[in-house]
């Protein structure tokens, strides 16, 4: 918080104040708010990418995004006799990964999604999203190459014997999981 203006904790009430708000009871109309703890992990999250770009990296992020065939404007020039299709039809889901120099080239994936879904989340399935991050990693250049990732569904598909172990676990399955991944046991487990 170096760039945070060194002042008492008065002062800086005052300049609130000053700016027309106050510390009071909400009322019973829910006020949208952000939890402390996305705050945090957001600052966190910026942080990371601040000391990323400081080290020299070149970060490459991923998205992806649909598009139905009848996204079409209600007026526009055309030429007479043309028609836009009738019904919701298919969704064209297109996933890409870009740097600052642009998108990578031969990375894109595009593909029709099933009819009617209402959705592109439905269709953008985890075996799509790993087999196109498959040949990603092939076009990638050799230096580090940090991939800056949502935490969608599909992103963050966890596979059995990967999934670490919680409350609901029985002692044997975490030792049994600890000793799969080489974690020296304390004495006396």
């Amino acid at each position: 918080m170096s760039d945070f203006p060194n002042m008492s904790s008065l002062i800086l009430l005052r300049i609130i104040t000053k700016l027309g708000f106050c510390f009071q009871k909400l009322n019973k109309k829910t006020v949208l708010m952000e939890s402390v703890s996305v705050a945090a992990s957001r600052h966190s999250f910026l942080r990371k990418i601040q000391e990323l770009l400081s080290q020299g990296y070149r970060l490459f992020y991923t998205d992806e995004t649909w598009c139905r065939q009848n996204h079409t404007l209600k007026y526009g020039w055309q030429r007479i006799g043309l028609k836009t299709p009738s019904g919701a039809g298919k969704d064209i889901i297109v996933v890409h990964i870009l740097n600052e120099d642009g998108f990578l080239l031969g990375a894109e994936l595009c593909f029709v999604g099933k009819k009617g879904t209402g959705d592109y989340h439905n269709e953008m399935k985890s075996i799509h999203y790993i087999e196109w991050f498959k040949n990603v990693l092939s076009l990638l250049p050799l230096k580090p190459s940090p991939i800056v990732i949502d935490e969608t569904l599909y992103h963050t598909k966890v596979y059995p014997g990967t999934k670490n172990p919680n409350n609901s676990c029985l002692k044997k399955d975490i030792i049994s999981w600890i000793q799969s991944w080489s974690i020296n046991l304390l004495p006396g487990m």
